[in-house]
């Protein structure tokens, strides 16, 4: 619908664009609500994902996950990655490690957008949407 009403600039479909960093969302949600006993199996995989998104945006010359420009997969995996950059430094006392340079930097020239400022949720609504979904505090 958004490409048909606004085709400039392409956004591409989602079955157009690149199919990486998909797994981090279900990490993240695993992580953040994991046992103490399963956590470092947990954080694994979300590192793991992680590692897939970093190696991905080194190769393909960035900023974005489609290059020069946004794609449908960035506007998926972008808001993601907010979410785990408020919700996990709250319910775990972790943060996405400073490793992940292409990451940080990917996210820095997302939320420099100003479509990303007049529409991102506050840190405050994030945290209050996730408590709302059994997320507790496990530092």
């Amino acid at each position: 619908m958004l490409e048909q009403k606004f085709p400039e600039p392409s956004l591409g479909t989602a079955a157009g664009s690149p199919q990486v960093g998909l797994p981090i969302f279900g990490a993240f949600k695993d992580f953040a609500k994991s046992s103490p006993e399963d956590a470092a199996e947990k954080e694994r995989a979300l590192l793991e994902a992680l590692d897939e998104l970093e190696n991905y945006l080194k190769s393909n010359g960035g900023p974005y996950i489609g290059g020069t420009s946004p794609c449908a997969t960035d506007m998926l995996i972008m808001p993601r990655l907010y979410h785990i950059s408020i919700a996990l430094p709250h319910f775990r006392n972790w943060s996405i490690p400073a490793k992940y340079e292409m990451i940080h930097k990917y996210m820095e020239a997302f939320m420099a957008r100003d479509s990303w400022k007049t529409t991102y949720y506050s840190p405050e609504l994030v945290i209050k949407g996730w408590v709302r979904h059994g997320f507790e505090v496990r530092k």
